[in-house]
């Protein structure tokens, strides 16, 4: 079975879904009707809306949830793009295309892949992975198992995981990452302050070519390398970087963007 309900809509506005198994896709797109599809055995038993302002889009499963497993379902929203999003599934995996204004993403065990976000976004998963693309604003992630990473962030990023990897690519601004068996790699730091902690994975960390940096490292049994060369930072260099690493049997190494991606 399937539904499709559509919405016209003149701006952008707030998404708030929540759904158990399945998949959840969002597609963020220049448009003048917003559409739900659901598919699925209990796809007529969803809650679906707009309020009467029409700013608040809602799609809830979790009110119709039967004893024992949720049903699976397939649900795939086409919004504005500039619109906001707040996502909770139980295992069902959340994608998102398309240019967000904030978004904020929460599952149990399901895997999240965000495209893009203009502001802020905030990613949490138990188990999954989590894989997000081009953040302007703040971005944090964290998952107890799941793997994390970032291609690119403009704002703040602090990232959590007890045995998951952490990769972050572009970061400009204060970035904080913390994993306890798990490798962390930070790509591309520019400026602001870098602290990493890790207990048995190794961390790798570089640093663009022209930034004076400032190095704060420990590790107890784990070995120690920085190949950053002495013209690293030149005379009247702008930007500034502080590297803090602790780990107690990883390896740490420190080197120029775009040579570390081996070393975690």
């Amino acid at each position: 079975m399937s539904d499709t309900y559509r919405f016209p809509v003149d701006a952008p506005f707030h998404l708030h879904l929540r759904s158990g198994r399945g998949t959840v896709h969002v597609v963020a797109e220049e448009l003048t009707e917003a559409t739900v599809d659901i598919a699925g055995r209990d796809s007529n038993q969803v809650r679906v809306g707009l309020s009467g302002d029409g700013r608040v889009l809602t799609v809830d499963v979790s009110r119709y949830r039967r004893l024992g497993s949720p049903p699976r379902l397939d649900i795939t929203v086409r919004i504005p793009s500039g619109s906001t999003v707040e996502l909770g599934t139980a295992s069902a995996s959340v994608t998102t295309r398309g240019a967000l204004a904030k978004a904020d993403v929460k599952t149990a065990s399901g895997e999240v892949s965000v495209e893009q976000v203009d502001g802020d976004c905030h990613a949490d998963a138990a188990s999954g992975d989590i894989a997000l693309g081009t953040i302007g604003g703040a971005a944090r992630l964290r998952s107890a198992s799941g793997d994390l990473r970032v291609a690119r962030v403009g704002g703040r990023c602090s990232a959590k995981s007890a045995s998951g990897a952490i990769d972050i690519g572009w970061a400009g601004d204060l970035v904080s990452a913390a994993s306890v068996s798990g490798a962390v790699t930070v790509r591309d730091a520019a400026r602001g302050q870098v602290v990493c902690k890790s207990t048995s994975g190794n961390v790798a960390v570089g640093v663009r070519k022209g930034t004076l940096v400032w190095l704060d490292l420990a590790t107890v049994s784990g070995r120690t390398t920085s190949g950053l060369s002495p013209d690293q930072a030149p005379s009247g260099s702008e930007e500034t970087l502080t590297v803090k690493v602790q780990t107690v049997s990883g390896n740490i190494t420190i080197s120029p963007s775009g040579a570390n991606a081996a070393a975690a």
